[in-house]
């Protein structure tokens, strides 16, 4: 495909946005990278809109032009998507900073694309509720939507595809829209919202969000238990959900990770497989459901699978967290705990080992997993990566010759392909 001549799209935008409208070197190079490995394509231009109509007015002139645009929110995400390939204006939509409205009585408010959720909080304080959804960084909500965002919490409160009730959205020939509606209950009609939902960018400018509100939880508790291997202690969190606990939070931190949080936080946890629950509800409720469930009486499960210790947290004192890089698996949650085991196995036997927005790894870092729970996602955070090619929705390992697991033998990638694969699609791999 060919593209248009993008000097004169940025002659044609400079008169209008002057100092908004910047072509310096290093503000293109923040604008063509993300927080991950991918590496730096910068666009030709960086313009700031502050309004709707200068969106449109940008989107237009690009594409009379036939000039790339790419959208571009907090630089928070991990998705590579911000890379200008093709070169292109760079539309940094941080300066539609409006909330529109909050309406509590309704438990839903209206922002433009580039207020962050910290700030969404903030305005939120005093009403009761919360806007949930916690990826780790302050990403503005636009983003957030683009990259389909989802965090810890994901168990309760589900991701960002849960949460929009509508968009305002500028389409590529710089049209405006608005999906949906404030309505919780709709069959009318194409749900266009979800479309653009985690489409990063490709399908249009998110300029402004509805968004679901939430009730602040009156009381958190957080307690902790271990068990002796990681596929026990994924299938107590699927099992938990099975028995229908309420579960605010709940991390998965293997030994590794356990070891650097006691180190780095002064705990004694025991190194083992850990899983950390947060427990939403009234003081008594939630500390009931910390030390009821986990002692046994719902999930019986829990000591079957040998559950080394079981104990409460006060609230503030659940235990800090380490470097990470995310692979979303992508798999159905019953295969949670192959994948994983699997996952773990071929970093430990990579020969690359990279860390998220640390380069690589230091020397002798030892795979790890902390994974978190939700509906329709099945991630592992590890604190090693292997060097992974995806293919539609398999994973394979590209390891160094020679390579050995911990136990001397040798992994070779084409089995951990099929592996992958038959975990995935057990019915066609069942031959």
């Amino acid at each position: 495909m060919s593209y248009g001549d993008v000097q004169a799209a940025i002659a044609r935008l400079a008169p209008v946005f002057g100092e908004r409208l910047s072509v310096s070197l290093a503000l293109r190079e923040h604008h063509g990278r993300d927080t991950t490995f991918h590496p730096t394509v910068a666009p030709d231009a960086v313009v700031f809109p502050e309004t709707v109509e200068e969106v449109q007015r940008i989107v237009g002139t690009c594409a009379e032009l036939r000039v790339p645009i790419i959208p571009f929110g907090t630089g928070t995400s991990c998705e590579g998507h911000v890379a200008a390939l093709h070169g292109g204006v760079c539309i940094d939509t941080s300066k539609l900073r409006n909330i529109r409205g909050i309406r509590p009585s309704d438990l839903d408010a209206t922002v433009e694309a580039g207020v962050t959720r910290k700030e969404l909080n903030a305005h939120l304080h005093g009403t009761g509720l919360q806007f949930p959804i916690h990826p780790g960084a302050d990403a503005s909500i636009g983003g957030m939507v683009s990259t389909r965002a989802s965090g810890t919490n994901a168990v309760r409160y589900g991701t960002m595809r849960e949460q929009v009730l509508s968009l305002e959205v500028v389409l590529p020939d710089g049209t405006l829209i608005q999906t949906g509606g404030r309505a919780r209950k709709s069959a009318a009609g194409y749900d266009l919202t979800h479309l653009f939902v985690g489409s990063e960018g490709t399908l249009g400018v998110v300029t402004a969000v509805t968004l679901k509100l939430h009730p602040l939880p009156e009381h958190v508790a957080a307690a902790t238990c271990s068990f002796p291997s990681l596929q026990q202690a994924v299938q107590a969190v699927m099992q938990t959900i099975q028995c229908g606990v309420p579960i605010g939070r709940v991390e998965l931190l293997d030994e590794v990770q356990i070891e650097a949080v006691n180190g780095y936080s002064k705990l004694d946890l025991a190194i083992a497989p850990t899983l950390i629950f947060e427990f939403h509800g009234s003081p008594a409720t939630a500390r009931a459901i910390a030390v009821h469930n986990l002692g046994g009486a719902c999930l019986p499960t829990v000591d079957d699978n040998g559950t080394a210790t079981s104990r409460c947290l006060l609230p503030g004192d659940t235990p800090g967290r380490g470097w990470s890089v995310v692979v979303d698996t992508k798999a159905p949650a019953g295969a949670t705990a192959a994948l994983v085991n699997l996952t773990i196995t071929g970093a430990a036997a990579s020969g690359y080992i990279t860390a998220e927005g640390c380069g690589a790894a230091p020397a002798g870092t030892r795979a790890s997993s902390n994974g978190n729970a939700g509906p329709g996602q099945t991630v592992a955070n590890l604190a090693a990566l292997p060097k992974v090619s995806e293919d539609g929705l398999t994973y394979t390992f590209t390891l160094k010759d020679g390579l050995k697991f911990s136990n001397g033998s040798a992994l070779d990638s084409a089995d951990v392909k099929y592996t992958y694969e038959k975990i995935m699609d057990p019915v066609s791999k069942a031959s």
